[in-house]
């Protein structure tokens, strides 16, 4: 716009700023003039100050909360629990997410070894052992114990993957770091041949099958025929050489029936993004294992049991270990606390108006 016609866009601007000002003026000496005017004034007044002062507190309480809010936000955290589900289920032939005992145990590998959960005690005993527990076939350890340093075992393995395929110039995807995480977990930290393999045979824009939902890779691919299929122990590990693979080539977690989720899909980071997401397509998917469910919509959501609920493609759900989102073919973790979320979706619009018969147990919840 030129210089004329932005004086003439800041001339209307001014011309109804002024016209505000004169109708409040107006208003306000009107209001005077009545036999309460002073006292609503007053009352005003007050009202105005205390909007003020609890607009102070909120800022700052969003300032104080906004940087631990923002550590959630890593783009890896859904699909990392993806992989600590799949790779669970390679080492203890069961998805974690539905393991129901309270503890696992130390059993023999067949080979002379001993794990609990693919920890091998050749290299994992001591953590155990400082603990109080005791490393031998049959030793039961808590679930939780198990569970939590698994994670940061896999985890490490993951950092470890990634920083050494990145410094010698490959940039893969999340999932392909996956892929080879898991490969790293049950075999042995990833070789030159590895990366000088990716570099020659692999080509992203051509390779990668995600986009196209092929489950299974080409076991033909060079990649593959002459690098990550080995080592397969005569033929033992073939199988799960072909699950590292179809994750990284397809972006397909066989074993759990679930494909990578794409950060962006439930925020990835972006608080506007999850916003976007939660709001969008609203048809009717039955899930199992919800224990609180939060929708802007005031229609029921929910049967009367824990164990047999729904809800729609784009609510959240509030698991034990955080809240996840419905994206229509599975539930995603979403990293983002359920304290910013209530901000973003007030309760009162969260609210049943209608109790129906048999739903006591959520009152008011839906």
């Amino acid at each position: 716009m030129g210089s004329v016609g932005n004086d003439i866009a800041n001339a209307a601007k001014n011309k109804a700023k002024n016209t505000i000002k004169q109708g409040v003026k107006k208003a306000f000496k009107a209001l005077l003039k009545t036999p309460y005017g002073k006292i609503a004034l007053g009352i005003i007044a007050i009202s105005i100050l205390i909007i003020i002062i609890i607009t102070a507190i909120i800022g700052n309480s969003e300032t104080d909360t906004s940087s631990s809010d923002s550590d959630m936000y890593t783009s890896s955290d859904e699909g990392f629990e993806q992989l600590v589900r799949w790779n669970g289920y390679m080492e203890h032939g069961v998805d974690i997410a539905k393991y129901n005992k309270d503890y696992y145990e130390f059993l023999s590998d067949g080979y002379g070894g001993v794990a609990i959960l693919g920890l091998d005690t050749r290299w994992f005993s001591d953590h155990f052992v400082k603990l109080g527990y005791s490393t031998s076939v049959g030793s039961k350890v808590p679930k939780d114990v198990v569970e939590d340093y698994y994670r940061e075992v896999l985890r490490d393995m993951y950092e470890e993957v990634k920083a050494n395929v990145t410094s010698n110039g490959c940039n893969m995807t999340e999932y392909q770091l996956y892929a080879l995480t898991a490969r790293r977990y049950n075999w042995g930290k990833i070789g030159s041949n590895t990366v000088d393999s990716y570099k020659k045979y692999w080509k992203q824009s051509r390779d990668d099958k995600l986009s196209q939902k092929i489950k299974h890779g080409d076991y033909t691919h060079k990649l593959y025929s002459e690098c990550l299929w080995y080592p397969d122990n005569d033929g033992v590990l073939t199988g799960r050489r072909k699950e590292e693979w179809d994750l990284f080539q397809c972006g397909y977690f066989s074993l759990i029936d679930e494909w990578y989720v794409e950060p962006s899909a439930s925020g990835g980071g972006d608080i506007i993004k999850t916003a976007e997401y939660l709001a969008k397509n609203r048809d009717r998917v039955k899930y199992p294992n919800y224990y609180d469910i939060y929708s802007p919509s005031i229609k029921a959501q929910m049967v009367a049991t824990p164990t047999n609920m729904k809800n729609e493609v784009g609510e959240v759900v509030e698991k034990e270990d955080g809240l996840y989102v419905n994206d229509g073919n599975s539930l995603v973790k979403l990293n983002i606390s359920t304290d910013i979320y209530l901000r973003l979706f007030q309760p009162g619009s969260r609210y049943q108006l209608n109790q129906g018969t048999g739903d006591c147990y959520f009152v008011s919840a839906c």
